[in-house]
């Protein structure tokens, strides 16, 4: 896993110190032209980005864990970039893909996150969030279990997705912390306890009423 660190390389049989933040790894990555297969990193980046968009058509494992920016606007600008400009340069490798973001925002789930991973026709194992700024449930929904939220609409488009990816058989489905939270001093789980039980009685339902799915849902 890629963190704060310290990467080091054999130069003359000699480890020699190239860096000790993730930015400068990447950038050091980036200029040696060294193209990883597998990535898991926690601290994501414009450089890891930059990184990542500098090579094409190696990348089989991808997860990037507890994305966290100061800022919504940061956040959302490296979401649009990742899907619009990294995605597709590893979508003929990539295997494994797992998204998860500390907040909501750009990097749930959404038709135009879809679209992107349209293109991923080698990937079988997918963690996501569903966004926590859904529809309100609708009125004829009677599972108290979904708070305000209901999420059946967002497994229909999974569905529907599942039928472009043929290799597709795992998807994590995850929750976020709300947006107003991001910088306060604290924040509730209230919000998001609430977001992952309307999502687990989403899947229910979804279960029952497609029993020849391929794809396994776990939450």
């Amino acid at each position: 896993m890629m963190s704060s660190n310290t990467l080091t390389r054999a130069i003359g049989g000699q480890a020699t110190l190239i860096s000790s933040t993730v930015s400068d790894i990447f950038a050091t990555l980036t200029v040696e032209k060294i193209h990883l297969r597998h990535i898991i990193i926690d601290d994501l980046n414009y450089a890891v980005l930059s990184y990542l968009e500098s090579y094409s058509s190696i990348l089989e494992r991808l997860e990037m864990i507890r994305i966290y920016c100061m800022s919504a606007e940061e956040s959302d600008a490296l979401a649009e970039h990742f899907y619009s400009s990294v995605l597709p340069k590893h979508a003929k490798t990539i295997q494994v893909l797992k998204i998860q973001p500390t907040f909501e925002g750009e990097w749930c789930y959404s038709p135009q996150v879809a679209a992107a991973l349209s293109q991923c026709q080698r990937l079988a194992s997918l963690t996501i969030v569903l966004p926590p700024t859904v529809p309100i449930k609708p009125s004829h929904s009677s599972d108290p279990s979904d708070g305000p939220y209901n999420f059946d609409h967002m497994f229909t488009s999974m569905a529907d997705l599942a039928l472009k990816l043929p290799h597709l058989k795992e998807v994590n489905l995850k929750s976020a912390m709300l947006e107003l939270d991001r910088n306060a001093p604290a924040y509730s789980s209230m919000h998001y306890d609430c977001v992952r039980s309307a999502i687990a009685s989403s899947l229910e339902r979804f279960k029952h009423g497609n029993n020849t799915s391929a794809i396994q849902f776990t939450l």
